[in-house]
């Protein structure tokens, strides 16, 4: 596990290792946890690292969970793109248009019932999972303290 900046780089190798080697049939064999993912972009000796973890993650199985605000997921980078290929995510309370520019055209279809009044979808920890171009509703579970 790599935490930070730091360990990133000081792992690259290793991270990189793991990452190319194929999952089992049907189970993604890695899990690839990013906060602020489109940030990496940002730093640009981190850029191509994370790049290179992220496309052979991808070409093999592996399970990548990147988050970002809705804005820098629109900001256009290598990096961003290759995460967004498949076009498939969560959309948590983003306005369909956000959701539209984010995930394709076809992604926000049926996601016009779950609008607000504030214009959000849903309130917090309701929206959609995209894939394949179709929208379908969940709702994360939330710890109770």
């Amino acid at each position: 596990m790599a935490l930070g900046v730091t360990e990133l780089e000081q792992y690259r190798h290793q991270l990189l290792a793991v990452s190319q080697r194929p999952s089992p049939a049907g189970f993604p064999g890695l899990a690839i946890f990013v906060e602020d993912f489109p940030g990496f972009a940002a730093h640009s000796e981190l850029n191509q690292t994370m790049l290179e973890l992220v496309e052979a993650a991808r070409e093999r199985g592996h399970l990548l969970i990147a988050e970002g605000s809705p804005e820098a997921w629109l900001a256009d980078s290598a990096l961003t793109a290759v995460a967004k290929v498949p076009a498939a995510g969560l959309g948590l309370g983003m306005d369909p248009e956000t959701l539209r520019r984010i995930f394709g055209a076809g992604a926000s279809h049926g996601v016009a019932q779950g609008i607000s009044q504030d214009g959000r979808i849903f309130p917090a920890l309701r929206g959609y999972w995209i894939a394949q171009g179709q929208a379908r509703k969940v709702q994360i579970p939330q710890a109770l303290n």
